[in-house]
């Protein structure tokens, strides 16, 4: 090495550097070196380390004579001199860096550190050890105790009812306890593979990964409520999930401890509640909604009677007037009349639905030609036709003329959808009646080009006091009941009725279907078994069947009390009758029938009152007993056989089966 060759790479170096020869003969010294003795470089120039040193001279050639002997590196020690007269003691490290030869001397490297600083951090140094020996000892009690503390905890642990486990800062679990495996089947060595879809309820499995691992994102306390699979059942229980971050002393988080608490019952009985508070609130809206509607059906009725009441007393009070001339009387006479008829109509359709309510609603049945029904309904409309201009169009089908009901009935079903269609149709608009067979039913269609019906109301148009405007600024007047009693009356003759239309402005199409009577021998006969009174030559019973038989007929309805005397009459019995219970008592004292037929839903005393005091009446105590009830439900049925009635007929009773009943008694006398 050249002493240009060591400049440049000594004067990187930030220790004390300087190059000589055996003889100590300066050579090249770094920057440090120069700045230790504070001199600058030419001073060295010819010069050696003697005359810069105050250690012995023979002391310092001995040890570069040794550092030339040996390629190790030498430790040694020299004092130097400084400029200023101090005198600083280093401890020097020699070292050859060329041997000697013929051409050139040995160069010795020599490197220097004070004293002084070497002391310290050798003594520095030593003070580091001793400490890291003493926290290695203290780390190695600590995870004695820890190991100590974790098993105390796991024995903790498993004793506890609840399903206890712990994760790593990452969320990765890595314990559960007993309980966990005795529940989900998994074992201690089967942690790593968790698979939590097969546990988790498939409901819960994206709800608890988001929950978790957002909760070990933030470093919040975790709580999920969630269901586990039992293993040994397959069925899933709810649980209570929570988690508590444990954070060290900087507040990194070192631990997850969390726990999972069976909370099943209580979750159900949650559920349970909260599904009755649904029901109960459900229950309350169609309260609050029937109420409503109540409340608009009867404002809508007062305004409905009221306003052919104001035309009959406005014109009425013209008509007593002095000096009203003949063609005003007349004018006056034709409006009163008019309105009593409206009046007339409203009272009929809301006695109607009452009697659809109570079952009381019978039908004359009989073979009937529904070309004639519809003819008779559009001869009473199309005066109001004609009034706005409406087009009217018909096409029959003769095949599908002759059905079996109650012409009047029928003619009403018919009048009520052709008035129905008359009204909201606009003048000048159009309306077609279609009738054709479609397999064993006829089928006809009112179609018009009115108002239409929106897709939120449809659903509802058949329901009772439902009106799409109900305001008063209605366009159109009316109770709401007319499509309602066309439901009722449709299905009492076994058929069905539907509504289209493709929303408000677009017109509607109101089909009903009724079932056609069969043909034999070229002769009509019904069908159908409806719950109205059938004609007698559909009944197939002999008109002495009931010959022999008393019957005492016992309802607070008058008019059903001379329906069922006339219907028994017909075919031989006896009938007496009676509107109460004590007023059939007083009969039964005089003198005991074969049969009681009786009302159960009866002011002052019922029917089960009465059948009660029947059975407690020694001579009376045998007497066959018919329930009659609008009420058509099982348990209403149960009832009535189980309070000592021995046949049940519901409202509206079938004449034929109560012919029946009553003849099988005459059969068995």
């Amino acid at each position: 090495m050249t002493p240009l060759q060591f400049l440049e790479l000594a004067k990187l170096l930030p220790e004390p550097m300087v190059l000589v020869t055996v003889a100590a003969q300066f050579l090249s010294a770094n920057p440090p070196f120069l700045e230790i003795l504070d001199i600058k470089k030419e001073t060295l120039d010819g010069k050696s380390l003697f005359e810069f040193t105050a250690s012995p001279h023979d002391k310092i050639s001995q040890y570069l004579q040794n550092c030339a002997k040996t390629r190790q590196m030498l430790i040694g020690s020299i004092d130097l001199r400084h400029a200023d007269g101090q005198i600083t003691g280093y401890r020097c490290d020699g070292a050859l860096v060329q041997p000697r030869s013929q051409e050139s001397p040995a160069l010795i490297l020599l490197r220097l550190k004070q004293k002084e600083s070497a002391s310290s951090r050798f003594t520095s140094l030593t003070q580091k050890v001793n400490e890291l020996n003493k926290e290695i000892a203290e780390r190695k009690r600590t995870e004695i105790a820890l190991k100590e503390s974790e098993k105390r905890f796991r024995q903790l642990a498993d004793a506890m009812p609840q399903m206890v486990w712990t994760a790593r800062p990452d969320g990765y679990p890595d314990y559960f306890n007993r309980r966990w495996d005795e529940f989900t089947g998994f074992s201690q060595g089967e942690y790593a593979g968790l698979n939590w879809e097969k546990i988790l309820h498939p409901e819960d499995v994206n709800r608890y990964s988001d929950t978790w691992y957002g909760a070990v994102e933030t470093g919040s306390a975790y709580e999920i409520e969630y269901r586990f699979r039992d293993y040994r059942t397959a069925d899933y229980r709810w649980f209570l999930g929570r988690a508590e971050p444990v954070h060290d002393e900087a507040g990194r988080i070192v631990k997850w401890f969390g726990t999972c608490t069976d909370i099943n019952e209580q979750k159900l009985a949650v559920i349970e509640r909260d599904k009755l508070l649904q029901k109960e609130h459900e229950a309350r809206q169609i309260a609050e909604n029937a109420n409503r509607l109540k409340d608009e059906f009867l404002a809508t009725v007062s305004h409905e009677l009221r306003t052919p009441l104001n035309a009959i007393l406005g014109w009425a009070s013209i008509a007593q007037s002095s000096g009203i001339d003949s063609a005003a009387m007349k004018r006056a006479l034709e409006i009163i009349v008019r309105s009593a008829r409206s009046q007339n109509q409203i009272i009929e359709d809301i006695l109607d639905v009452s009697r659809i309510i109570t079952g009381k609603l019978i039908l004359n049945i009989g073979s009937v030609e529904l070309i004639s029904v519809i003819d008779a309904a559009l001869d009473s409309i199309r005066p109001a036709l004609e009034a706005k201009k409406i087009r009217l169009k018909t096409d029959f089908d003769r095949d599908a003329e002759l059905i079996s009901g109650d012409s009047n009935r029928l003619q009403q079903i018919v009048w009520n959808l052709l008035s129905n269609a008359a009204k909201f149709t606009p003048p000048e608009g159009e309306i077609a009646v279609l009738l054709k067979r479609a397999g064993n039913y006829a089928e006809v269609s009112f179609c018009d080009s009115g108002a239409g019906i929106s897709p939120d109301f449809l659903p509802f148009i058949f329901d009772r006091f439902t009106q799409a405007d109900g305001s008063t600024t209605r366009q159109y007047g009316g109770l709401g009941l007319g499509l309602a009693i066309t439901r009722h009356l449709v299905e009492l003759h076994g058929g069905s009725i539907y509504a289209h239309s493709e929303g408000v402005g677009c017109g509607s199409i109101f089909t009903i279907k009724l079932p056609l009577a069969a043909m034999q021998g070229g002769t009509a006969e019904s069908l159908l078994r409806s719950r109205g009174t059938k004609s007698q030559e559909t009944l197939g019973i002999p008109k002495t069947a009931l010959s022999g038989i008393k019957v005492l007929v016992v309802d607070d309805e008058s008019d059903a009390r001379e329906l069922f005397k006339v219907i028994l009459a017909q075919y031989g019995a006896e009938v007496v009758t009676a509107e109460s219970a004590e007023e059939a008592l007083e009969n039964l004292s005089l003198s005991l029938p074969h049969v009681l037929v009786s009302d159960i839903g009866m002011p002052g005393s019922d029917g089960y009152e009465l059948i009660r005091r029947v059975r407690n009446y020694p001579p009376a105590g045998n007497l066959y007993a018919v329930a009659l009830t609008a009420y058509a439900r099982k348990e209403d049925r149960e009832r009535a056989l189980s309070e000592g009635f021995n046949d049940y007929l519901s409202k509206p009773v079938e004449a034929s089966e109560l012919i029946k009943i009553v003849a099988r008694l005459n059969r068995r006398g």
